[in-house]
């Protein structure tokens, strides 16, 4: 961590002047490029705030201390000089000189430390990333296999739920390297009220920026969806709610809207972004398209195409049918914190009478290749001032 290292960097130099009487001139030298590195890493916070979610007054702070280092810098090439002049120095003057710079470091890691302090509050405050919601076993095997060194969170008597975290790299635009927080939860059965309340105790307990959904789903073969193709939601359509007559079924539409900063970043993401994470092998040969539109959610499984043409007279540009995203949806729009909603389905079958397991292992693989390696490539702002 950038502020981390700079910390010990400065504490490794004050610990020397306090252990030794004559600081040579070689250890100067040395003092004088630990602070030029730590000048320059600083700086590097300061140019990633169009990427970081930093508090101002976290980088008012580093700039003090960044000038604050120049000016030891040029204390400490001072002190150096000293040392090596043809002119005596007396004991005296070391022993005074000495005092002098560990008093300005003294400062300078004060001021580190009240910062270090202040951004783990903040970050505490603000849990994780990512919260991944799965509903089957074999997407949760999927996403777990593209996660480094995931874990098995510890058991809490407040929460029934089960969960994995990871730390996952990323890298930036600009090449920035930082990790996101994340962490898994499967469902304990599938459906709306299942996926609602694992959501809800979800959010309760790691307060997440973002719940994704990630896993399989039917796909409109009318859209022109294939199986093993990428669907991703605009937004989700929620037919459960209806009002039955005798002459016909009124389906109340409740409607949830995708976050529009990773759905727009999903749209720019290029398969060559997370291909190299798939291991599944595709039934027969070719590549996963990209779907965007409306998914359609309810707690049937539909194998109907009918059932298809009757939602497509509603919804023309439906890419999909699944059954959980409407209680995951509905959980985050309900949720106090607010954090934004995803979804991320691959086509296992096409939701019509030829419904089979021939594409579930394989689907599952690439909606979870997709989802780690779109995040890998940094969609999200980074609250991190210190990878």
């Amino acid at each position: 961590m950038i502020v981390g290292q700079v910390f010990l960097r400065l504490k490794s130099i004050d610990d020397y002047i306090n252990t030794e009487y004559v600081i040579s001139d070689v250890a100067i030298k040395i003092f004088s490029v630990d602070i030029s590195n730590s000048i320059s890493e600083l700086q590097k916070i300061a140019n990633f705030n169009e990427n970081a979610d930093i508090d101002s007054r976290i980088l008012v702070s580093l700039s003090e201390i960044t000038q604050d280092l120049s000016e030891l810098r040029i204390q400490v090439r001072a002190y150096g000089k000293m040392l090596t002049s043809a002119n005596n120095t007396t004991a005296q003057r070391q022993a005074r000189e000495s005092e002098s710079l560990i008093f300005r470091l003294t400062m300078i890691r004060n001021k580190l430390e009240n910062i270090i302090k202040h951004f783990n509050e903040e970050k505490n405050n603000m849990g994780v990333d990512v919260v991944f919601v799965t509903a089957l076993q074999d997407e949760l095997v999927a996403l777990l296999s593209k996660l480094p060194n995931y874990k098995r969170s510890v058991s809490s008597n407040d929460d029934i739920r089960n969960y994995f975290t990871a730390q996952l790299p990323i890298k930036l635009a600009n090449g920035s390297m930082f990790e996101y927080s994340v962490v898994v939860t499967p469902l304990i059965g599938m459906g709306r009220v299942q996926a609602s309340l694992t959501t809800t105790d979800a959010i309760r307990r790691w307060n997440p920026r973002y719940v994704i959904l990630v896993g399989i789903a039917g796909g409109v073969a009318a859209n022109n969806v294939k199986p093993g193709d990428i669907l991703i939601a605009e937004q989700v359509v929620d037919y459960e709610l209806q009002k039955i007559r005798a002459e016909e079924e009124m389906i109340r539409w409740e409607t949830f809207r995708s976050d529009p900063r990773l759905l727009g970043h999903s749209q720019i993401l290029l398969y060559d972004d997370w291909k190299d994470l798939i291991s599944a092998k595709r039934p027969i040969k070719g590549v996963p398209s990209k779907h965007f539109g409306p998914i359609a959610t309810g707690d049937k499984v539909v194998a109907l195409g009918k059932t298809i043409d009757k939602y497509r007279d509603i919804w023309v540009k439906l890419i999909g049918i699944e059954m959980e995203a409407g209680g995951v949806a509905s959980a985050v729009h309900q949720a106090p914190t607010h954090p934004g909603f995803f979804m991320i389905r691959s086509a296992s079958d096409l939701a019509d009478a030829k419904k089979d397991d021939r594409w579930r292992r394989y689907a599952c693989d690439i909606a979870a290749s997709f989802a780690v390696g779109f995040l890998k490539t940094g969609p999200i702002p980074v609250l991190n001032i210190q990878d």
